[in-house]
């Protein structure tokens, strides 16, 4: 029977999916503005012809009016994004973290198909670190880790990242100290027995 998890850790949501939209918007306006510069150094028409050889394979574009053409590559990159945004919320959303009394498990999807779930011993984490992704107020986890097919595990977009990193630092460490507690008093004992036997 497996144990219920002592606490459970989950991305912040509506900032994965903010952040994605303003990476998103930030690529839309760095092309619109080299479109837009290019504009007034290099002559659109050079592309005409580009653009026949398209209507020569079946793809009918009116190349004297481009700039319908820009505004539906425009709306479909939108529409794209849309669903690619999507496609996010449905994966990030179903991304967890559950931390045990002896180790920690994360839960990795796709969709709805869970795509790994990795079982994680606090005895081999060896170094806890965050970084603060700017103007969101969240951060990225991240766990080094040693004696694991895994060199590390980032915990993405969690709210209050120090915090958090601090308290996965706690949890680990005290878990170390009991388990070496633990084996000192188990030598102790056998070597006792040893002793008198």
């Amino acid at each position: 029977m497996k144990s219920s998890p002592e606490a459970e850790l989950r991305p912040n949501v509506g900032k994965v999916i903010l952040y994605s939209f303003l990476k998103f918007l930030g690529s839309l306006a760095i092309i619109g503005a080299l479109l837009f510069i290019l504009n007034y150094f290099i002559d659109f028409s050079i592309f005409s012809a580009a653009l026949e050889g398209l209507s020569m394979a079946g793809i009918n574009i009116d190349t004297s009016n481009l700039g319908k053409f820009i505004m539906l590559s425009v709306i479909s990159s939108f529409v794209v994004a849309g669903f690619v945004l999507l496609l996010e919320f449905q994966t990030v959303s179903k991304t967890r973290y559950e931390f045990y009394q002896d180790h920690l498990t994360a839960y990795q999807n796709f969709l709805i198909v869970q795509l790994s779930e990795k079982t994680i011993p606090y005895q081999n984490i060896v170094k806890v670190t965050f970084e603060e992704v700017p103007l969101l107020n969240v951060g990225h986890i991240n766990i080094d880790l040693t004696a694991l097919p895994e060199k590390s595990i980032r915990l993405r977009f969690i709210e209050n990242a120090g915090q958090v990193a601090s308290d996965i630092l706690k949890l680990t460490t005290d878990y170390k100290s009991r388990m070496y507690t633990q084996r000192g008093e188990e030598y102790k004992y056998e070597d006792i027995l040893a002793r008198t036997a």
